[in-house]
């Protein structure tokens, strides 16, 4: 041993030998022939970082789990509210109309966005508020090792920052009724819109490219639509997506 890690080596690596066939009650006398050796478990360097990054791998994966549950249950939440307003039907979340495929999702997101730009728990720019169940996801918190996070943090923060704008010391785009132009202009998407959704946006004048916040909202819907195509190619959504449009929404008691 000395030859290859020194003098120092030579003499302390046979105590570690010893140390480790002497771990516990080896001879099955009970007790210990080397009392004076400290028991300490044999850590291997590279079993132990192995380990330690199959721990944090399962780690970050029940935190990104919980993300997408929640992010479900927030799509689900707002499926409910644009049935009951007569905007979407029934009929079309059952039959996963596709207008709808592209429009729940971006709502869901919206709302989360809005939600967090409202709120002042979330004081950090980045921080979350998911409203759904009142969690607070921060940026030291968010999962590590996770590539699709990495994928969609940009484009979700692009968005909130446009949600996040003040004009005279107010959020205007994250205020309720712009959160309803939002909405009303995502789902204005269908070949055959209902008269409930038609009426607002007649009332609303949304289609009118000269209205206040006209180019932020038309901005922000299309930033909402690339992210949601993204959203749809992931298997974390994918094996979600059958609990948010077969959920039992004529059920007042699922919801």
């Amino acid at each position: 041993v000395y030859l290859v890690k020194g003098y120092s080596a030579g003499l302390r690596d046979p105590f570690a030998i010893v140390g480790e066939v002497d771990r516990g009650d080896c001879f099955g006398v009970g007790c210990r022939v080397f009392q004076c050796l400290p028991e300490r478990p044999i850590h291997r360097n590279n079993e132990t970082s192995e380990e330690s990054k199959i721990l944090a791998d399962a780690e970050s994966k029940l935190l990104a789990d919980a993300y997408w549950d929640r992010f479900a249950s927030q799509c689900i939440l707002s499926t409910s509210e644009l049935i009951s307003k007569g905007w979407i039907s029934l009929d079309d979340v059952e039959s996963i109309e596709p207008a709808l495929v592209t429009a729940i999702p971006a709502i869901g997101i919206l709302e989360v966005l809005a939600g967090s730009a409202n709120n002042t728990e979330a004081q950090d720019d980045e921080d979350i508020l998911w409203t759904i169940d009142g969690t607070l996801s921060k940026r030291e918190g968010r999962p590590r090792f996770d590539n699709m996070a990495s994928l969609f943090w940009p484009k979700v923060m692009s968005i909130k920052r446009l949600l996040d704008q003040k004009i005279e010391n107010r959020k205007v785009f994250a205020e309720a009724h712009n959160v309803q132009v939002l909405r009303a202009m995502i789902c204005n998407n269908a070949e055959h819109i209902s008269f409930e959704l038609n009426v607002f946006i007649d009332r609303s004048n949304i289609e009118d490219e000269h209205q206040s916040n006209s180019s932020t909202n038309r901005e922000i819907r299309s930033r909402l639509i690339e992210l949601t195509l993204m959203l749809l190619r992931v298997k974390p959504y994918q094996d979600r997506m059958g609990a948010i449009f077969e959920h039992k929404y004529g059920d007042t008691t699922s919801c």
